[in-house]
């Protein structure tokens, strides 16, 4: 989307390599206007989405889950609606965390952290999700992540991203020029290649069990640890 600047609108950054913690910053722009946007807008989307992660944790009698990227906690409030109650979300972003403490915080636990630098040292849950969260991790930076994700103690992985099944497509970075309350920022995604993203989580010990196509451009992926360490054992 490509928004007009005018006299009351600031240019914030321009990125070039979506560096996950100069993004991050930009998070102080966006917090207040995310749910909304994004979220709360009657979206069938989020519907369908909803009912997919639902039937997921019915299916799979999941009990508890570690959201990674955890933004405002929205999706984690969703699980809690249906019963869960060992939820712990993770962001790095302190003004999204902020927004999802104010809104959730009576029942909902969240921990700011860089996920990609911190060592974790967590209990076992039954799930990791990690929703939009890895279409902002750089290429080089991506394997990395997956398999500290791996190394969690925890069975299933449950992810939403907007990936392509076009085969003559590369995974690419694009930038999208954004209007958020009265500033323009950049903000760089990594759209991966569908076979190419499941490759990398698979390689790590996971296996593909289930995925749903929710539209042309967003996909819900589920997998399974196919061993219990990196060692395959």
């Amino acid at each position: 989307m490509i928004c007009t600047v005018n006299k009351e609108i600031s240019f914030v950054s321009n990125l070039q390599r979506g560096d996950l913690m100069e993004q991050i910053q930009l998070y102080k722009y966006v917090s207040k206007e995310y749910d909304e946007r994004y979220y709360f807008n009657g979206s069938e989307e989020n519907t369908d989405i909803e009912k997919t992660l639902t039937d997921f944790i019915y299916k799979y009698e999941i009990r508890s889950v570690l959201e990674l990227g955890c933004g405002t906690g929205y999706w984690l409030n969703i699980l809690y609606k249906l019963g869960l109650r060992n939820l712990l979300g993770i962001d790095g972003s302190k003004y999204m965390l902020s927004v999802g403490k104010q809104k959730y915080g009576k029942y909902l636990k969240f921990l700011k952290a860089n996920i990609l630098k911190s060592d974790f040292k967590l209990g076992k849950y039954d799930l990791i999700m990690c929703n939009y969260f890895l279409s902002l991790i750089n290429f080089d930076e991506i394997d990395n992540l997956l398999m500290k994700i791996f190394s969690i103690d925890s069975e299933y992985f449950f992810i939403i991203e907007n990936t392509t099944f076009d085969e003559c497509i590369n995974s690419q970075t694009i930038t999208l020029t954004e209007k958020w309350g009265n500033k323009i920022i950049d903000i760089s995604y990594f759209v991966y290649r569908a076979g190419e993203l499941i490759k990398k989580i698979e390689n790590v010990g996971y296996k593909l069990i289930e995925f749903t196509s929710i539209n042309e451009d967003v996909v819900v992926y589920i997998f399974k640890k196919r061993f219990k360490n990196n060692k395959g054992e």
